[in-house]
């Protein structure tokens, strides 16, 4: 019996995310893939502290999220294969089933807090929706930097009480 799907090395792209972005309530991000775009939404992204990888249909894609050296990075790479809109796949052992909608291209919700949506290149985003990221990427980023200017007031705050308990 052939193997349904045939493995291929094929080179890795890699997704740096910043710090505004890994203290942010959610990441979103769009590869280029095939003449595809590829959105990825991950929700709350600083509570992946390993790695673990998501796929979607068609040629399977990998993502696999990882916090190393203090760099939080998307990392990705292929699985050639097929499957169809009505069809699950199995990969280790993990059931992945695809929601089709035609409008909006391929949605693949494999964990509760993230998704995939593949939509063709030449789909245009409304004049609006591209308004609206715009304000809500200056806010969060306003957020995430107060976010981490806390945790920095906490750490120096905790090294501040570390000094005097060991000197004194």
């Amino acid at each position: 019996m052939q193997s349904r799907y045939k493995i291929q090395p094929l080179p890795t792209f890699i997704i740096e995310v910043t710090l505004d972005e890994l203290f942010s309530d959610s990441i979103t991000k769009t590869i280029e893939y095939n003449s595809c775009y590829i959105d990825i939404n991950i929700s709350n992204p600083k509570n992946y502290l390993e790695g673990f990888s998501i796929c979607f249909a068609s040629n399977v894609l990998f993502i696999i999220i990882e916090l190393k050296d203090n760099i939080f990075k998307l990392k990705g790479n292929e699985l050639h294969g097929y499957c169809t809109s009505d069809q699950p796949i199995i990969i280790n052992g993990k059931k992945i089933e695809f929601d089709f909608d035609k409008k909006t291209g391929i949605c693949c919700k494999v964990f509760d807090n993230i998704k995939m949506f593949l939509h063709l290149k030449d789909t245009p985003k409304s004049i609006n929706e591209e308004k609206k990221e715009a304000s809500k990427k200056e806010m969060s980023t306003v957020n995430s930097l107060k976010k981490f200017h806390k945790l920095l007031c906490q750490k120096e705050y905790y090294l501040n009480e570390l000094e005097h308990t060991l000197y004194n």
